[in-house]
């Protein structure tokens, strides 16, 4: 019992600073991986033991329209879930690809208006450029008001279903493009 009891007060100890060395190289990791631009994950401050991550609408691609519209481009799984989810308000329109995977693209309606049948194309195109159909030609692409996308309980980042949509059948177009098409 003597020999049980120290192995398991010594191993305690030896366990909880494993767990700390371990934190710390994930850390490090995902701040490298930052850095080369290829993480999916946002890092927490070292000293932070919050596991809810703070997204801020920098963290998106955005692209500004104009004083009433407000492009926003999900890049990752989790960038996707928070853009539907938390970011979006009920009267802006959400983009997806009909059946490739892709990003969720979300155009803010800041003064509730309707919505433009350019912005709608624009929009529907950016979403087929970031999915696994961006090589493609004629892609759907469904939307709708983000008021009727929702996030099942206890579904995967990023995984949505959604009612009372329309279907456009687009060709990609890349950033840059819509860049130039919109600040003609």
């Amino acid at each position: 019992y003597f020999k049980k009891y120290r192995k398991a007060r010594d191993g305690r100890s030896h366990i909880s600073r494993q767990i700390t060395l371990t934190e710390n190289e994930i850390y490090k990791l995902k701040k490298e991986m930052n850095e080369m631009g290829k993480s999916d994950f946002p890092i927490a401050d070292e000293h932070s033991k919050t596991k809810r991550s703070s997204f801020r609408k920098e963290n998106f691609k955005m692209l500004k329209v104009d004083e009433n519209w407000e492009i926003y481009i999900g890049r990752s799984s989790k960038e996707n879930d928070h853009l539907t989810t938390r970011f979006a308000k009920p009267h802006d329109w959400w983009f997806h690809t009909r059946i490739f995977r892709g990003t969720h693209v979300l155009l803010r309606n800041l003064k509730r208006q309707e919505l433009p049948e350019d912005l709608k194309i624009l929009c529907c195109r950016l979403a087929a450029y970031y999915s696994k159909a961006k090589k493609s030609g004629n892609v759907p692409v469904d939307y709708t008001q983000i008021r009727y996308v929702r996030k099942p309980h206890g579904a995967a980042a990023g995984f949505v279903t959604y009612k009372n949509h329309k279907t456009l059948y687009v060709d990609p177009l890349n950033i840059r493009e819509a860049k130039k098409l919109i600040y003609k």
